[in-house]
């Protein structure tokens, strides 16, 4: 047995657990609604009269910055939710003991549920992203900066949290690794938004403070990232930043943290695990 099959293994159990079901269905129902408040705001814009230039452009990338901003806390909740006890959870029910009994190495168990958790966020992402770009589109008549780019930086932070639960699983009961999980990617969003304050009062301290969380935990560093990519230039670009884009967004170099953050979390993740006793 190797990874790929305990990827197999990690999807058909999560199928079967209804988690994927029941998130694309609470997913599908927020992109109806989604697709009537565009649909509503975009009209509603085309009989205003006058405004500034870039007006249009600025309010069409809010929608989908903002929608987009909603998909990706929506699958890094997802991600968190589903990897949380995928190893102590599994061992405290004895599903892993079956499958540790047979040729298999630990470090397989722990990359294959990587990879079987990464597949099912991808599809999520890939598709609730484009149905979302889609609507945007169909609705405005515009295409939204590289709004390709979005769901990929989207997937690279939900495989941050994934691993980072897998190290947590690797030691810790579901409950006291999900409080931290969470609490690390709370302290993100927080430290974002103290960073873009800092950013507009010109306050060293503050600005530090939201750089330093971006360093300890990069999921909303790689957010901006994606944002910055979908933003306009000029009065567009700056309605379409706020509480769901970034002002100064993070040069490319966070990519690297990002995946130094992913190395060292499987990293130990897979040494803890392979250290504990069944």
């Amino acid at each position: 047995m190797s990874a790929h099959l305990i990827a197999f293994f990690t999807l058909r159990e999560a199928l079967r657990r209804r988690v994927v079901l029941a998130a694309a269905l609470l997913t599908f129902g927020y992109l109806v609604l989604y697709g009537v408040g565009v649909w509503f705001g975009y009209r509603d814009l085309q009989n205003t009269p006058g405004g500034p230039p870039g007006l249009t452009e600025g309010v069409v990338n809010l929608m989908l910055v903002g929608g987009l901003w909603s998909l990706n806390f929506i699958a890094s909740v997802l991600a968190v939710f589903l990897s949380v006890g995928a190893l102590s959870g599994e061992l405290d029910q004895g599903t892993l003991h079956a499958v540790a009994a047979r040729p298999v190495r630990r470090s397989e168990i722990v990359l294959g549920k990587f990879v079987g958790f990464t597949l099912m966020l991808a599809v999520f992402i890939g598709v609730s992203a484009s149905l979302m770009i889609l609507i945007v589109a169909v609705i405005t008549g515009e295409v939204v900066g590289a709004s390709w780019s979005g769901p990929f930086l989207m997937l690279l932070a939900s495989m941050l949290l994934i691993g980072l639960a897998l190290a947590g699983s690797s030691r810790l009961s579901p409950l006291p690794n999900g409080v931290i999980v969470f609490t690390l990617y709370a302290t993100a969003l927080i430290g974002g938004v103290i960073e873009q304050i800092g950013d507009v009062l010109e306050s060293a301290v503050m600005f530090n403070i939201g750089v330093f969380s971006s360093v300890l935990v990069p999921t909303r560093a790689i957010w901006d990232m994606a944002s910055a990519q979908l933003a306009a230039g000029g009065f567009a670009g700056e309605l379409s930043a706020g509480p769901f884009g970034a002002s100064n967004p993070p040069s490319g170099w966070m990519l690297l943290v990002a995946a130094l953050h992913l190395a060292i979390a499987l990293g130990f993740a897979v040494r803890s695990f392979e250290r504990r006793d069944f």
